[in-house]
């Protein structure tokens, strides 16, 4: 009987290690143009800190509608700060939400021969022009203001094609669906580009569109550990991050709230 009980007690504990090891992983929902910065950023952190993480990326509203729906994550990294301040007005923030980094719009193409120019979007060498759908993804809003500055609108008819994402916005100019796109700057860390394969474009002004202000909010969704959640909001705002998010083409963020308290969890 002694023998049975120490067996039994030697799964329970076994079954409690998994289920603290499986909750100590983080679920990360970032928005599309962190598909190159995240990957960087979750393996400092990873190795930081041993806690694991997996990354979904999607266009921000999108993310959002799924996070309202209860979409497991731990933690959302938005391209627009209004997404997660609906959340927290929802009751499903934990931590923050804070501005991390702040986004830059270019246009990009795939062919070096183009002469690349705000003014050349008119020509007809340009059949399609890719944007991100402006409804629920930031830097396609920000790619339609800056196309109304420049007084562009007529555009907005068969020339431009929208991708649901700027992940997908990056897909149709590397395979060159599309002649030129407007799209986040992290694009140019694509390993075609960072390699020199595909290197043609220029920076959109800032003046022409809205500031895209990327924000983190921890979620009440998520499974994982508040310490877990914590200790990446914590990391996010560090001056580790912040070098990873500049080297990335961001630029980071004034710190407003600072850190989270480590005895969270």
């Amino acid at each position: 009987m002694a023998i049975l009980r120490y067996f039994i007690f030697c799964g329970l504990l076994l079954c409690f290690s998994c289920v603290h090891e499986k909750n100590t992983a983080l679920t990360i929902a970032a928005s599309a143009n962190m598909q190159y910065a995240i990957e960087a950023l979750v393996e400092a952190f990873t190795e930081q800190t041993s806690v694991d993480c997996q990354v979904v990326l999607g266009a921000s509203g999108n993310l959002t509608a799924q996070i309202s729906e209860g979409a497991p994550f731990d933690v959302f990294l938005s391209a627009d700060a209004k997404y997660p301040e609906a959340l927290v007005a929802e009751s499903l923030g934990l931590h923050g939400p804070e501005i991390y980094a702040v986004g830059s719009l270019i246009l990009y193409s795939a062919d070096p021969r183009l002469n690349l120019s705000i003014a050349s979007l008119q020509s007809q060498l340009y059949e399609r022009i890719v944007i991100a759908n402006p409804r629920t993804a930031p830097y396609g809003r920000a790619a339609r203001q800056a196309l109304k500055y420049y007084k562009l609108d007529s555009l907005e008819g068969s020339q431009i094609v929208q991708a649901n994402s700027v992940a997908q916005t990056n897909v149709f100019l590397h395979t060159k669906a599309a002649n030129v796109g407007l799209t986040a700057k992290s694009i140019l860390y694509h390993p075609r580009v960072s390699t020199g394969v595909d290197a043609n474009w220029i920076e959109i002004p800032s003046e022409s569109y809205a500031p895209i202000l990327q924000s983190c909010l921890t979620l009440k969704t998520g499974p994982a550990e508040q310490a877990s959640k914590a200790a990446f909001f914590n990391f996010l705002m560090s001056e580790e991050a912040r070098e990873i998010l500049e080297k990335f083409g961001y630029q980071a963020a004034p710190r407003k709230n600072g850190t989270i308290s480590k005895s969270l969890g």
